[in-house]
């Protein structure tokens, strides 16, 4: 496992910085404060890559309010959602428990609009689901009752902010983040060989991390690599 600090420190090693830092990843300049940039830069852009990494994957689950049909993402601890999984989403009535849960449809915002305006009025057993740009999850009908939904949703990328932050990916692809960052290292340095070498090096890494935590549809476009 490779911390935040770590990987800022390999990066150095191999783009032949001299020195044995950065002692920490706050509080720098000059080249270390660039390298923990560009750390930082590349691990936010392998988790954008892809829409549906499966260590971005997290399951959730709510409790509606009776009449209330319109609920905020933070309200629900699910702040962190960038992409919820339309075929995940399911409801059950909470006094009856799970064994009366059945699928519950996901509406495009435009046709929800559409279908039911900017307000609802009728009550009853929730039916559909839709996520508004403004990141509201609304339900029609509006509960008549407690009910459980539950589905999954992938979370936005995140950045690293302490010594001993931890990437999310697995750690047998933790050089991915170093990989890149030595190409944005090269880069600004206009150093070709080092830039050819870290890219030959990010390409397998990022293809074995397609294969190991992707779907299989999910390969057809969008690596960095």
């Amino acid at each position: 496992m490779a911390t935040f600090l770590e990987i800022c420190q390999k990066v150095r090693r191999e783009a032949g910085v001299s020195g044995n830092g950065p002692p920490a990843v706050t509080g720098q300049s000059g080249v270390y404060e660039k390298i923990i940039q560009w750390v930082n830069d590349a691990w936010v852009e392998i988790q954008n890559a892809h829409t549906s990494w499966h260590w971005m994957w997290q399951e959730f689950s709510f409790d509606t309010v009776a009449g209330v049909g319109s609920y905020t993402l933070t309200s629900l601890n699910m702040g962190e959602m960038s992409r919820l999984r339309l075929d995940s989403l399911s409801l059950y009535l909470k006094a009856t428990g799970p064994v009366g849960e059945g699928s519950l449809p996901y509406v495009n915002h435009r046709v929800w609009r559409r279908q039911f305006g900017s307000g609802l009025s009728v009550v009853g057993k929730p039916a559909l689901l839709s996520l508004t740009p403004d990141r509201l999850i609304k339900i029609n009908p509006i509960p008549d009752d407690i009910y459980t939904v539950r589905g999954v949703y992938y979370r936005r990328a995140q950045r690293m902010a302490t010594n001993d932050d931890v990437p999310g990916l697995p750690v047998e692809f933790h050089d991915a983040i170093v990989q890149l960052a030595l190409l944005l290292y090269a880069a600004n340095e206009e150093a070709p060989e080092m830039y050819a070498a870290a890219d030959m090096r990010l390409r397998i890494i990022m293809r074995n991390l397609e294969r190991h935590q992707l779907d299989t549809p999910e390969l057809e476009g969008g690596s960095i690599a």
